[in-house]
């Protein structure tokens, strides 16, 4: 039983190391990473390129194992028995062509027992979700970034995760379907009471976003600090109190 007060811890990382062996030789990408995402929290990931951002979300995926330490998902191994506790939203929308919207979001569910009109059914509430009903018969090549951007959110959401990870998914949106892609991930957290694991390269959007963002620092990649942010939302990262929070994090990174 926790104590009182106590926050559920839904993803929990050890002493976390990873190396790769490659033409330059033995590189450490992450070395002792330690970290817990709590139930219904925005926790940042930022630093620099090479700082093991995207390795340290493959390995807490599954997709990627570590070396050395512990990575566990509701108390259990990702890659195995804790998979299916996560959604994962990738730096490219990575929406199959030859695929109308609608069955780029029931692909995610084609892998079960779920029957084809249930799939269907599911499909069009998450698209409905994320503000793309009347489009689930178009194909990537007649959506704009924005409306991409949110057919891979859709496709996410279809499996009802507790958790979602996201790399860098707004990255390729101009900066004003960027802001509008922040107000609907909050809105669609704060409807699924999703935890979220958000790695950026923009400070601004971990300010944005975030209750917490920890900063990583490369070779090899390690945490030099966390940092809550305790601001209101919406947050406004040009006002004062979001900008002194943008300078400060910016300062903590070296940029």
């Amino acid at each position: 039983m926790m104590a009182a007060g106590a926050r559920e811890t839904v993803i929990s990382l050890s002493g976390v190391t990873k190396a790769f062996e490659g033409n330059a030789g033995h590189l450490v990408a992450l070395k002792d990473i330690g970290l817990d995402l709590y139930a219904g929290e925005v926790l940042a990931l930022v630093g620099p390129s090479g700082c093991g951002k995207s390795t340290l979300l493959n390995i807490v995926a599954g997709i990627q194992s570590a070396d050395h330490g512990t990575v566990t998902v509701f108390g259990k191994t990702p890659g195995k028995d804790g998979s299916t506790a996560l959604g994962y939203v990738f730096q490219e929308d990575r929406l199959l062509p030859w695929r109308t919207a609608l069955r780029n979001v029931t692909f995610s569910l084609e892998a079960g027992s779920v029957l084809r009109s249930e799939r269907d059914r599911r499909a069009r509430e998450a698209l409905a979700l994320v503000g793309l009903a009347g489009f689930e018969a178009s194909y990537p090549h007649q959506l704009s970034g924005g409306m991409r951007s949110r057919v891979a959110l859709a496709r996410s959401l279809v499996l009802d995760p507790p958790v979602l990870l996201m790399d860098e998914p707004f990255g390729r949106l101009d900066a004003m379907t960027r802001s509008q892609m922040h107000g609907e991930l909050l809105r669609l957290k704060g409807l699924f009471g999703m935890s979220i694991l958000f790695v950026t390269h923009d400070v601004d959007e971990a300010v944005a976003l975030a209750d917490r963002v920890i900063v990583l620092q490369p070779r090899p990649g390690r945490i030099s600090t966390v940092l809550d942010v305790d601001l209101p939302r919406p947050r406004d990262t040009a006002g004062p109190e979001g900008a002194a929070v943008v300078s400060r994090l910016k300062s903590l990174i070296g940029s």
